[in-house]
Order: C-alpha cells, then sequence, then structure tokens
C-alpha cells in the first residue's frame, strides 16, 4: 500500500511528530485519518520518517509518532535552478508543478521588460503550496524552493559573478533572436546548472546586453518558439542528463 506523503513541522528526539495546522486537516477530513493510520511525514530538506497518527493538537495541528525512519535523500546532482519570466494564471502553476515534480532545486522569476504580470504575495504563496503538493505526488523528501520575484538586472550580474562560467544558460523562447554560432556547451562537469528562461516575447535589447556582458550563453532549444511551461519542463529534464550538449 503506498502511504500519503505529509509535509510535518518538527520531529522530536523522542520520535514525537509535530504536524501544522492544515496538514493535520488534510489527514483528518481528506484522508479521514484514525488513530494508527500509517503515513509518511517529510520536512521537505531530506529527512523522512514513516509515521502513525495519533490525533489532533490543542490550538490546531496533530500529532504523530515515529515508525521508522527513512533513508536521508540528498542533494539531485547535477542541481537544477530555474529562472523564469513571468506570465499570466494558471500556466505558471503549471509550470511550478512540473518543475518541482522534477525534481528542480530552486524556481525563481524575474521581472522582464516584456512580462505582463506582476505577482502578489498571495500569487507566491500558492506556487509554494503547489511545490508542497507536487513534492508528495513525486513522493520527494526534498522541497523545491520558491523565490519572489526579482530585478532581472540584479538577477543576471549575480549569476555572471557567482557561478562558473558556461553553468548558466539563458534560454529565448524565440530562436531566430540567439545568434548563430559553433560553441558547444556540455553539463557534465558543473555539480549545478541554471537555465535562466525568457519571457514569451523574447528578452528584450537591453535585456540581450546585459546577458552578454555578464558572459552567460543564449541558446534555444530548436527551430520553434516555445511557450514557458514548455521550456520549463524542457530545460529541468535536459539539465539532469549528463549526456546532453547544448548549441548555441
Amino acid at each position: 500500500m503506498r502511504l500519503p506523503y505529509i509535509l510535518v513541522e518538527s520531529v522530536t528526539r523522542e520520535g514525537l511528530i509535530h504536524i501544522g495546522k492544515d496538514e493535520a486537516s488534510h489527514l483528518a477530513k481528506v484522508l479521514r485519518a484514525r488513530p494508527g493510520f500509517r503515513f509518511i511525514g517529510f520536512d521537505g530538506k531530506g529527512q523522512g520518517w514513516e509515521g502513525e497518527w495519533e490525533g489532533s493538537r490543542p490550538g490546531g495541528g496533530g500529532i504523530a509518532r515515529v515508525v521508522q525512519p527513512l533513508p536521508y535523500e540528498s542533494e539531485t546532482k547535477p542541481s537544477v535552478t530555474l529562472a523564469v519570466g513571468i506570465v499570466k494564471g494558471p500556466r505558471m502553476d503549471w509550470a511550478v508543478e512540473k518543475a518541482a515534480e522534477l525534481g528542480v532545486e530552486r524556481f525563481l522569476t524575474f521581472h522582464s521588460r516584456f512580462g505582463v504580470v506582476e505577482p502578489g504575495a498571495r500569487r507566491l504563496a500558492r506556487w509554494k503550496s503547489i511545490a508542497i503538493a507536487a513534492a508528495k505526488q513525486s513522493r520527494r523528501l526534498r522541497l523545491m524552493e520558491v523565490c519572489p520575484p526579482v530585478d532581472f538586472e540584479l538577477l543576471i550580474r549575480n549569476f555572471g559573478s557567482e557561478h562558473p562560467a558556461g553553468s548558466v544558460l539563458a534560454l529565448d523562447l524565440l530562436p531566430e533572436s540567439v545568434e548563430p554560432g559553433t560553441a558547444q556547451y556540455g553539463m557534465t562537469s558543473f555539480d549545478r546548472t541554471t537555465f535562466v528562461i525568457g519571457p514569451e516575447g523574447g528578452f528584450s535589447d537591453d535585456e540581450r546586453s546585459i546577458i552578454r556582458k555578464a558572459g552567460i550563453p543564449s541558446i534555444s532549444l530548436g527551430r520553434h518558439p516555445l511557450r514557458t511551461e514548455t521550456a520549463v519542463v524542457a530545460a529541468a529534464t535536459l539539465g539532469f542528463n549528463p549526456m546532453v550538449r547544448f548549441a548555441r
């Protein structure tokens, strides 16, 4: 029997599992848990335990007991970070979900010249909730980190100065905007790979200039334009494949 995954707040040395209000409510109301109900508790940082539900606690939340610990889930190598130009509505939700299911470590969003959305705190909270649900679905003990939107120029400057040359790639969704060349970029030598995925309107001329000055190669994934959520899945999949080569 496949046990459901539940995000836990903490586990004491005595083996007592503390569960937050929302997750405890899911256990009690959706899963109809009764004392003795078994589940997998995880902390989002690689630790997991098979737990046994005991019941609700005063003031909200719940209590369970550790039955046995699970093997520690170390970070995926290579680790993949995605920085994504924000798009409207459910398509961005879908992109967050699939990135989390595939095991992306960090999901950043950025403001861009041709971006059309300014997400608020509520939408960021929704993306984090989606990442939690995706971790449960794919039975992961680690949560994808979902970061608040950042300024594009600052993002690129940080990537250019803090990451090894070639470990960051700018993925332009308009293939005709990528200058042709013969240089090849392989990912086998990097423990951490980052893709900066442009908005569907493409990077602006100023943004492309910022990318070039930071020494970040620009690539495309074929001859045809892609939607943002398609590029997210493609980039995450390719980033985890040690045999992949990218052509500029």
